[in-house]
């Protein structure tokens, strides 16, 4: 038991984070293939979507795509798991759960979680309006009902905490900590790409890549992981939200089918609003919001000096971890484009 204990690592590496990352991909994959099998073998009825898409009938029931999404955050919580079991990695102690926090952090968290989604909005429905005129499928609901509070609720678990929770685990938790050792923004940009391109919507690539750089930021600076489930959950709480009133007003948003100019420039200015208090709550937190234990954290990976400057300048060149990822970033675009 001693040696066991001994032998167990408590940090993750840039090779962990690149494996994580292609098995966070091809895990869904392979659980949904063996979902059609076992749908098709049961002798299930074909229809059309609203799409125009011949899809099984049960697909659409809402008692499957609960079944389905509980499955796809059981993937990751496995992967968490199964994964630091066999590296032999403490996964708790690696993602730094229990790092501490203070009010200053809390409070710039809760309100960027809120405000992102409000002021990113605008730009997304004007990139979504875009795209559709390519002919490309835009999705612009969500595949649970809305209709009274009780599906509400279900949706707020099911998409609102959940990934949240789930997404951050693996994500920040194991593959931004493993990149830690290329140094601060490549760790915050290729978890962020990752964290984007898992998603395959094309029409929220860039909403979900600034949450990326956000999550990615916070992480760094205060090593909380439950900062980054309170963004991620208060983020997808008020589009849940916005949602949901809504329905019940029977005011739903649709696709917009044409954009004006003064619709444009408000989105841009919505984005620029977004960038600045985004910039104003790093400073905060900067300021004020880190402590000694989060600036160790840190820089743990530049204890190693010379070695580690080396490491961050050409981290791209004969490097393994690198080329691994960029294979999990090119399945992600043929994922994303497939499903298009």
């Amino acid at each position: 038991m001693t040696n066991t204990f001994q032998t167990r690592k408590f940090d993750y590496e840039p090779y962990d984070s690149a494996m994580v990352y292609l098995w966070s991909l091809i895990l869904p994959l392979i659980v949904s293939f063996i979902l059609l099998i076992l749908i098709g073998l049961s002798g299930n009825e074909i229809i059309e979507n609203e799409q125009g898409n011949r899809i099984y009938a049960v697909t659409q029931e809402t008692w499957f795509v609960v079944v389905l999404r509980l499955l796809n955050a059981g993937i990751l919580i496995g992967l968490f798991l199964v994964y630091n079991k066999q590296k032999k990695i403490d996964g708790f102690k690696a993602i730094h759960i229990k790092t501490k926090s203070n009010w200053v952090n809390i409070l710039c968290c809760v309100f960027l979680g809120i405000v992102s989604a409000f002021l990113l909005s605008p730009i997304i429905n004007c990139i979504s309006y875009w795209l559709s005129l390519t002919g490309l499928t835009v999705q612009t609901g969500i595949d649970l009902p809305l209709t009274n509070f009780g599906y509400y609720l279900l949706a707020l678990f099911l998409i609102g905490l959940l990934p949240a929770i789930c997404e951050e685990l693996v994500f920040r938790g194991m593959i931004f900590n493993g990149l830690r050792k290329w140094g601060k923004w490549p760790a915050i940009l290729f978890s962020a790409l990752a964290f984007c391109l898992m998603h395959g919507n094309i029409p929220q690539f860039p909403y979900t890549f600034i949450l990326g750089v956000i999550f990615g930021w916070i992480m760094w600076e205060t090593s909380a992981l439950w900062l980054c489930m309170i963004i991620h959950f208060l983020n997808n709480m008020v589009v849940l939200t916005t949602m949901y009133y809504e329905e019940i007003t029977n005011t739903q948003s649709s696709l917009p089918t044409s954009l004006s100019a003064g619709d444009i420039l408000i989105a841009i200015a919505f984005l620029i609003a977004f960038v600045l208090l985004a910039i104003l709550v790093f400073f905060i937190i900067k300021k004020f919001g880190k402590t000694s234990k989060q600036q160790t954290i840190n820089e743990q990976p530049l204890k190693d000096g010379k070695e580690n400057k080396t490491s961050k300048v050409k981290f791209y060149s004969n490097n393994k971890d690198f080329w691994i990822l960029i294979a999990g970033f090119v399945l992600a675009i043929v994922l994303t484009i497939i499903q298009t």
